[in-house]
């Protein structure tokens, strides 16, 4: 190791960054080309591997000027000024690099970077495959492809570069992160033996939260709780605001049946972060599991305070409403969803119903009409429907609806003997 790094390394260990600038900038005032220059190359990838990118790049343009047929030094100036965003001075030192230099697949990587960075991700693929054809036997090339075409969401094409590179590899350098990006592939495509096949020799620890996280609720979605409830535990110990663990937790309770504890769960959960919008639903159907309506109907009041852009919320709160014969209420909700531009057509279902039993039925009649633009092939809606319309005195309207309904579902008793009774 090198004089210079040493010393800077002394007094990084002492927080000492002004003695750190002042190494440098000496450094580099009494830099003698002749005796430095093996120190110089030292300092500027030591610079780059902690971080200081403004030393890196000022001691690796130096390289590039003292030995400028080495394009390695310029590749690794062009690549520190992709990380600053430098994207046409890095663009314009690379296209210096001529196709026939030994290092020019590297060129080309340096280029997908630049491009991948900028958004614009086929051109990234074409200068990689680039890359491929002319050093096709260069295993790192295969993971840069599977992880930009995973960027790019094209996951079976991902995840054969991945495959290829876990292969071929020899060293550890993509390993995990390979292997992370095949475990997500194969959450989304819920294949749970490849990512168990995957996770065999992978440390927890090595994990990222959201990996963790989508890892427990795959889990949980297989019915195996310990390991999911492990998972989560995980996420607790090292996250100040796992909100999405606690939830995780309370899932897993409700699926045991421990309805009482998972309701604990998201209590806790709303109390302190009541903006936390998944545990509302949750929580909602724990209450009605219960058969608590008046739990369910003040969680769902306060749900819609806290977030009243949410339809789902809006919807919940009706349908209690509805439920416990409130429809005046029901009614109103709806009515100031609608004024608020917030519309699905279970609200309009709901209305049709509210009007009906609040013997509104001139606007029960507008309500189901608009209704049946939605539900028109559902039996519950064509039964609700045709039993209004016989109350309403439209005797031949609510025979075509049933009829209707036995051309989607002929054998349905319920529309029989609805049926049977307008004989």
């Amino acid at each position: 190791m090198s004089k210079i790094i040493e010393q800077i390394e002394q007094a990084l260990t002492e927080q000492d960054i002004e003695k750190v600038y002042e190494l440098y900038n000496g450094f580099f005032e009494d830099f003698d080309s002749k005796k430095d220059l093996e120190e110089l190359i030292e300092l500027a990838e030591f610079s780059l591997s902690i971080g200081f990118l403004e030393e890196s790049r000022r001691a690796f343009l130096l390289l590039t000027e003292l030995e400028p047929s080495e394009s390695a030094w310029t590749i690794q100036l062009a690549q520190i000024m992709i990380e600053n965003g430098e994207y046409d001075q890095a663009l314009s030192v690379l296209y210096d690099i001529p196709s026939t230099d030994v290092n020019y697949p590297a060129v080309l990587v340096c280029q997908a970077d630049l491009y991948q960075e900028q958004g614009y991700l086929d051109v990234a693929e074409r200068k990689l495959m680039e890359a491929k054809n002319i050093a096709p036997d260069e295993v790192s090339l295969d993971y840069y492809l599977g992880a930009l075409l995973f960027e790019a969401e094209s996951f079976s094409r991902s995840q054969s570069f991945l495959e290829s590179y876990l292969k071929k590899q020899e060293d550890e350098l993509f390993v995990q992160q390979a292997k992370r990006m095949l475990v997500v592939i194969a959450i989304m495509e819920d294949d749970f033996e490849v990512v168990e096949a995957h996770l065999e020799d992978m440390e927890m620890s090595e994990l990222p939260t959201p990996l963790l996280l989508e890892l427990a609720t795959l889990y949980t979605y297989h019915h195996h709780f310990q390991k999911a409830t492990e998972l989560y535990a995980e996420v607790l110990l090292r996250d100040d605001e796992p909100w999405d663990a606690y939830y995780g937790l309370a899932q897993i309770l409700q699926a045991e049946g421990k309805i009482e504890e998972s309701i604990e769960q998201l209590e806790a959960i709303l109390s302190a972060n009541p903006f936390y919008v998944k545990a509302y639903e949750l929580q909602y159907n724990n209450y009605l599991a219960q058969s608590d309506y008046k739990a369910a109907l003040a969680l769902a009041t306060k749900e819609v305070e806290y977030v009243p852009e949410s339809t789902d919320a809006v919807i919940r709160l009706a349908t209690i409403q509805e439920e416990l014969d409130l429809d005046d209420d029901a009614v109103m909700t709806i009515n100031k969803a609608e004024y608020e531009q917030l519309f699905d057509p279970k609200l309009v279902y709901l209305k049709a119903r509210c009007y009906d039993k609040l013997e509104e039925f001139a606007l029960a009649a507008e309500a189901y009409k608009e209704a049946s633009n939605y539900y028109g092939d559902s039996i519950d809606f064509i039964m609700d429907y045709a039993k209004f319309l016989r109350e309403d005195g439209k005797r031949e309207e609510a025979l075509k609806v049933i009829d209707k309904g036995l051309t989607i579902d002929p054998l349905n008793m319920m529309l029989v003997e609805l049926k049977s009774t307008f004989d």
